[in-house]
């Protein structure tokens, strides 16, 4: 039980300093870049401050980082992954 505990715990702070994150982000009017199983390795959700979610490759060259979008979500699938991630 105790062991339970104390990951429900872990996970709770996890969440709330990535909420706080993502605040930071869009505060600084920058993105707020998510990770999810559900899409191909490379490639990763991007939400900006204006509520636009992009699914975005990343493609890893040399010492940058360059991003291609692969897909800009519509408001109910971007409304579904802030579901997903309890944003």
């Amino acid at each position: 039980m105790e062991t339970t505990d104390t990951i429900e715990a872990m996970n709770n702070r996890i969440h709330e300093a990535t909420i706080q994150l993502r605040e930071d982000n869009f505060n600084r009017g920058i993105p707020f870049m998510m990770f999810s199983d559900n899409l191909p390795d490379g490639e990763a959700y991007l939400e900006y401050p204006d509520g636009k979610i992009e699914v975005v490759r990343i493609d890893e060259e040399g010492e940058e980082n360059n991003l291609t979008t692969v897909k800009i979500l519509s408001k109910v699938e971007a409304e579904r992954v802030r579901i997903e991630y309890g944003l």
